[in-house]
């Protein structure tokens, strides 16, 4: 009898000892409820027309309104029905530890402007005089070499505009300047010009704001699919991130012999501060977040979907579909509409 007591009080505590550390540390595994770690609620309502079913509207609302703001269920965001016409939209307060990585991530993104040049403070700069213009230019050298470099470029060509335009306003200005000068003058001052205008573009295009990367970042990850109509095979896209981000290193040019740039370095700091502070966040940091997703989700329309092989004329429609398109195509009490996942597609009412 002591030896299963023993036993029981043995496989108890090992029980207790694993639900423990489950829970180690506390801080990151255990969430507090919205009662004690604090929480804004917003209260909308939803306009439903007569003869509507207002449960089934505020449900479909629920459900459309949770994939837009919180799609991987991360963010403890609720959406509870109040009455006939109103929604809760609940969020918690963010954790310590949120704030620390939230601020984390907003010092690596500031930085970006370290490495870029925004166009009026290109123009002032080549505008220096020559001989402190240069200091100016090293002071970007620390952070990027690669932006010194185009902005020298671009300093020598204005240099060469400025020489070009004042020979060519001194012939005009001579009473009978020499026609063949002038020409050569004229030709040059062109030139100048074009070459100035290249090393500018050439410069800026380093010119990155943190707003234009942390609008990148906030892109969908979720790759659209689609069918191949060469082959019929589903394949799938990049997704919005994917291309954004793609676009930006790009941007970010390169470094000497190929080699990655100083703002691609950052741009890859950046990206990963930023995947630690979303992977750890558990709530969104601020009440205007929740309005600002709220109002990126435009105006809600629901339609309801048809199930598939429960219309007689289904295959007659299909194939009308596939000879006329879909705008040509009318079945009756139906229409045919895009859907943005493929695997829902089919025809909805």
């Amino acid at each position: 009898m002591m030896r299963n007591r023993l036993g029981w009080g043995l496989l108890a505590m090992a029980m207790l000892a694993f639900a423990i550390w489950g829970f180690v540390p506390p801080k990151e595994n255990l969430r507090l409820g919205k009662d004690l770690a604090g929480g804004v609620t917003l209260i909308y309502s939803v306009l439903i027309e007569p003869g509507q079913d207002s449960q089934e509207i505020l449900n479909q609302l629920a459900t459309v309104l949770g994939e837009r703001i919180d799609p991987g269920n991360q963010l403890d965001i609720s959406i509870v029905p109040v009455g006939r016409d109103l929604r809760e939209i609940t969020m918690p307060l963010p954790t310590d530890r949120g704030k620390e990585l939230r601020r984390a991530f907003d010092d690596e993104l500031a930085r970006i402007e370290q490495f870029t040049i925004d166009p009026i403070r290109f123009e002032r700069l080549v505008g220096e005089d020559p001989a402190t213009r240069g200091a100016s230019i090293a002071e970007f050298r620390e952070s990027s070499p690669e932006l010194a470099d185009r902005l020298l470029a671009a300093s020598s060509a204005y240099d060469r505009l400025l020489s070009a335009e004042t020979t060519y306003r001194e012939l005009l200005a001579q009473p009978e300047p020499d026609e063949a000068e002038l020409v050569a003058a004229e030709e040059e001052a062109a030139l100048a010009s074009l070459d100035y205008d290249d090393a500018r573009e050439i410069a800026l295009r380093l010119s990155l704001t943190p707003a234009e990367v942390r609008r990148v970042l906030e892109f969908s990850r979720e790759q659209a699919r689609k069918v191949d109509t060469q082959t019929q095979q589903v394949v799938s896209l990049p997704s919005p991130f994917e291309r954004g981000w793609n676009a930006l290193m790009e941007r970010a040019g390169s470094g000497t012999e190929g080699e990655q740039s100083s703002l691609q370095a950052e741009l890859e700091r950046v990206l990963a501060s930023y995947e630690t502070y979303t992977g750890e966040r558990r709530s969104l940091d601020d009440p205007q977040d929740l309005k600002r997703l709220l109002r990126g989700s435009g105006e809600l329309d629901f339609r309801i979907t048809v199930d598939a092989n429960t219309r007689a004329d289904d295959t007659a429609l299909r194939d009308e579909l596939q000879a006329q398109g879909p705008r040509n195509s009318t079945p009756d009490g139906a229409v045919w509409l895009q859907l943005a996942k493929i695997e829902s597609s089919r025809a909805i009412a």
